[in-house]
């Protein structure tokens, strides 16, 4: 910053600071579904949040977070014991009965139907007050806290079905190797409960401002934010087909077709996060991708990777 004239550096901060103003005022003429729509303020306001200095991002958060009003405090009993032997058996609760997160949602699915205890907007709140079943525990906040570190390590370590390892975590290869995505085989009536009370906890820490100490993958979250992804986002998770798609476009721009046609032998298919090979069109696994065939390819490989879980 030493190199550029202070005077320059003032007038970029000032139209930053009157930006960022503008950008909060036209908040109330945004909607959501206008949000893709090319031309619409809605459109336009999302393209430029980068822009947007950071404080006032935060403050734009914290107007919404404090109009929302806190839900109950339910008070749960946990028996840890029970979730501890049932992991030790080598099973998974796909019923979500056993593990401490199943214990707790079967009772806030009685005690919190419209699960209104997730709606706390203070770092001191809690979304229940939780009772270790022959631990004496008194929950003055760490025994909730401990709860939370529980629950991610049931997800991270297997017992529940919800969560898997990203390739590049899975492969020790490329960035974010610590992360984990959403499992695409988990679709039952139970296993999609499990997920909306996930979402559950994961509102409860962006209206507390206490984050539950997930490592999901930056796709995921990108996803939850409806942005839009692409190569560099597929890298950020599974490197290698990364490397691979990026490959089939250098060969593109570089061989002839005849060239093209005698090097690359793929067809219209991938391999998602859990191993399961998927057409990407019709008959993709007879349909060879040619050198005018690439950006559709991946387009179509990139849209697949990150629907996985759609469902």
């Amino acid at each position: 910053m030493k190199d550029f004239d202070q005077k320059a550096i003032d007038m970029r901060a000032s139209l930053l600071i009157k930006f960022s103003k503008a950008f909060s005022h036209a908040l109330k003429y945004v909607t959501i579904a206008d949000r893709e729509t090319d031309g619409t303020i809605s459109n336009n306001h999302y393209k430029s949040k980068n822009l947007c200095v950071s404080t006032a991002i935060n403050q734009i958060v914290d107007r919404q977070l404090v109009s929302i009003p806190n839900g109950s405090t339910p008070e749960l009993n946990v028996n840890r014991r029970k979730a501890m032997e049932y992991q030790e058996s080598g099973q998974i609760d796909h019923e979500g009965k056993f593990s401490i997160f199943g214990q707790i949602i079967q009772q806030l699915k009685e005690r919190c139907p419209d699960m209104e205890n997730f709606r706390h907007n203070s770092v001191d709140e809690r979304c229940y007050r939780i009772n270790f079943k022959g631990e004496g525990s008194i929950d003055a906040g760490g025994p909730f806290r401990d709860s939370l570190v529980n629950i991610v390590s049931e997800m991270e370590d297997g017992l529940l079905p919800m969560l898997i390892k990203s390739p590049n975590n899975r492969n020790d290869h490329g960035s974010n190797r610590d992360c984990f995505i959403l499992n695409p085989t988990s679709t039952s009536p139970v296993h999609l409960e499990m997920f909306k009370y996930l979402g559950g906890f994961i509102a409860f820490g962006i209206l507390s401002k206490s984050p539950v100490p997930l490592n999901l993958a930056p796709t995921v979250w990108k996803q939850i934010l409806g942005e839009r992804l692409d190569l560099i986002d597929l890298e950020s998770m599974d490197a290698y087909s990364s490397q691979i798609l990026t490959d089939l476009r250098n060969y593109s721009a570089q061989l002839t077709d005849e060239e093209f046609e005698a090097t690359v032998d793929q067809t219209f298919t991938t391999v998602l996060s859990n191993g399961d090979e998927i057409n990407l069109c019709e008959n993709g696994d007879s349909r060879k991708v040619g050198k005018a065939d690439i950006e559709e390819f991946i387009n179509l490989v990139i849209k697949a990777r990150f629907n996985e879980a759609s469902e």
